[in-house]
């Protein structure tokens, strides 16, 4: 067989690019349009406009075209405009997200934020866990992140950095665009051989706009914008499957030599994505072809000594802080079976996606290395949910499931792509009808439990920023470490005060009594901060002193001899969530307290 044509990334995925660019243009109109109506005229509104953009496309495509318009050709136009526009409708719900400037949307927020700020001032990482300050994920997207966002002069501009994560995303889709392609032509042995849906300019955009919505989907990468390591993790792991996939297609030992430091970049970023170093050994080992003993040995053994060279050296910089951080704290959550299962079920779609595509693409040639492309992702899915176990969110399927997606696309692209443009060439009713029955399949598919269609709702209100106000104005008049806010650096990163005993860390290690809380008792006890930001104080949710943990920390009682109650912030009023059931819990009510005047020093 002659391996396929290289195609770079910039031909594979322009005219998604510029399809994406268009959908940021519908996403600011759709802001504009709510900033000027409110209400139920404004939800109209937004829905008029969708729609109106729905229907404008085809109607200028079948008026220019009239009698010569063909089916295929419209389908392509509808699938583009479809796709592009509930990626805008994801692109205004997340815009209200991608531009607070405060850095409690989720739990990993403050900590990403508070390693950056660590960096600006030449603090350690990784400290003592009595500190109560340091976070668990390997810094390497928190780094990465700041450098991007100082280059461009926003080294500390919260929404700057978000939009950074969209960008690892965007990047992670053109590299499946790139490996989509790489399927298609293992499957059918000559590259030269793409039709018109994939070389258009509406078949791009709907296929890029398809990627993006999986890329991004509400139901196993639901942190994608947030200040996280997940967005460069599905980077990473998009980038580390398209070199496989260039391996089994060109088996070049440039790309084996590629492959060796993926495990080692994949543990800076996410310590799971070490375990690439096994994927890619148990490919070479069971289902490459032709086997060589001799490339898996020394590939094995070159990728190992990088990974443990890189762990090594993060211990030379950080000592043992280190590993009780990434290694000990980590360890000590436990996956539970019963959550595993309901994670699967959860995520049956993307199962069923990626069979699909596998069964159509398998049909083709090269069925061995294809077969082994598919059950090293079948491999990463499976551990991916058996490690998403640890806890009720399903993140760590993100980029399996996007893999599954590329899978997907394939299938039905080298399957039916060529079929459909032929069968739906003329200009006969029939021809229509079928065209009809297609786009309706398609539009059944994707409303579907995959997490891609979203209505067009703003997640947060004008109360989010009152609610950001009073948390500033309960610092004015002191110092910075002398307020304590259990989640939200933002204000620290503006002082470059390192703080600690925030909520992050303690709850962390609170849950599985591997702390060391000694430091946060005495310091409560001895009134060292002058004021305290705690949410759900005396709540069952204290995040300080959680009725859930093997053993209370004595926190809550501690508070309430050395500290008083002098107000509160009310929760921000009827936020709503992207991505679950509930609103970002940052947005929850605050207490305010203060130390007694009466206790014991």
């Amino acid at each position: 067989m002659n391996p396929p044509r290289k195609t770079g990334l910039l031909r594979s995925s322009a005219w998604g690019v510029a399809g994406l660019l268009a959908a940021c243009l519908v996403a600011g109109l759709l802001r504009a349009v709510h900033a000027w109506t409110g209400g139920t005229s404004g939800k109209l509104a937004l829905y008029g406009v969708i729609a109106g953009l729905l229907v404008l496309p085809m109607a200028i495509f079948l008026g220019k075209k009239r009698k010569s318009a063909r089916p295929n050709e419209a389908l392509l136009v509808g699938f583009a405009t479809a796709s592009s526009l509930l990626v805008s409708v994801y692109l205004f719900g997340v815009s209200f997200y991608l531009l607070y400037p405060a850095d409690f949307l989720m739990w990993s927020e403050t900590d990403f934020i508070n390693d950056i700020l660590k960096f600006r001032v030449g603090y350690p990482i990784f400290s003592a866990d009595a500190n109560n300050e340091s976070y668990t994920y390997t810094p390497a997207s928190q780094l990465i992140t700041y450098m991007l966002a100082w280059i461009t002069g926003q080294g500390t501009s919260l929404p700057a950095m978000r939009f950074i994560q969209l960008g690892y995303t965007t990047l992670a889709v053109a590299i499946a665009m790139h490996v989509y392609r790489r399927l298609v032509g293992l499957s059918a042995g000559d590259a030269d051989r793409v039709d018109t849906w994939d070389t258009s300019p509406a078949g791009q955009i709907a296929l890029f706009g398809a990627l993006f919505l999986v890329a991004t989907n509400s139901l196993t990468i639901p942190f994608i914008h947030n200040l996280h390591n997940d967005a460069l993790a599905q980077l990473l792991s998009i980038a580390g499957y398209a070199l496989l996939v260039e391996y089994a297609a060109t088996r070049e030992r440039n790309v084996l030599i590629a492959m060796l430091f993926i495990p080692a970049l994949g543990f800076l970023v996410k310590q799971n994505l070490a375990l690439w170093g096994g994927f890619y050994c148990i490919y070479l080992l069971v289902l490459d072809r032709p086997r060589s003993f001799r490339t898996l040995v020394v590939f094995s053994g070159a990728a190992f000594a990088l990974l443990c060279a890189t762990i090594f050296a993060c211990y030379l910089v950080w000592g043992e802080h280190f590993t009780y951080w990434v290694f000990y704290v980590l360890s000590e959550h436990h996956s539970v079976p019963a959550r595993s299962i309901q994670h699967f079920v959860d995520t049956r779609g993307y199962f069923a996606l990626a069979f699909a595509g596998a069964a159509l693409l398998l049909r083709g040639n090269n069925f061995p290395r294809l077969f082994g492309l598919f059950c090293v992702w079948l491999l990463i899915m499976l551990l991916a949910i058996y490690t998403g176990g640890i806890n009720f969110m399903r993140h760590h399927m993100g980029p399996a499931s996007l893999i599954a997606g590329v899978w997907f696309v394939a299938g039905v692209v080298r399957t039916f792509g060529r079929s459909v443009s032929e069968a739906n060439s003329g200009p006969g009713i029939e021809s229509w009808v079928r065209a009809l029955f297609i786009a309706a399949l398609a539009g059944l598919l994707a409303s579907s439990s995959l997490g891609i269609v979203r209505s067009p709702k703003p997640p947060l209100n004008e109360d989010a920023y009152r609610y950001l106000a009073a948390i500033d104005q309960e610092f004015e008049g002191y110092e910075a470490d002398q307020v304590l806010l259990d989640l939200g650096s933002y204000r620290y990163l503006e002082t470059g005060t390192v703080m600690r005993d925030r909520a992050s860390p303690i709850g962390e290690r609170g849950s599985t009594d591997t702390g060391d809380l000694s430091g946060v008792v005495e310091r409560f006890g001895s009134q060292h901060y002058k004021k305290l930001l705690l949410r759900n104080y005396g709540s069952d949710n204290f995040w300080y002193d959680h009725p859930t943990w093997p053993k209370s920390s004595g926190i809550q009682s501690l508070l309430e001899q050395s500290y008083r109650e002098v107000g509160r912030i009310p929760a921000v009023a009827h936020p709503q969530s992207l991505w679950a059931r509930h609103p970002p819990y940052g947005f929850a009510e605050i207490t305010i307290l203060v130390p007694r005047d009466d206790a014991a020093r």
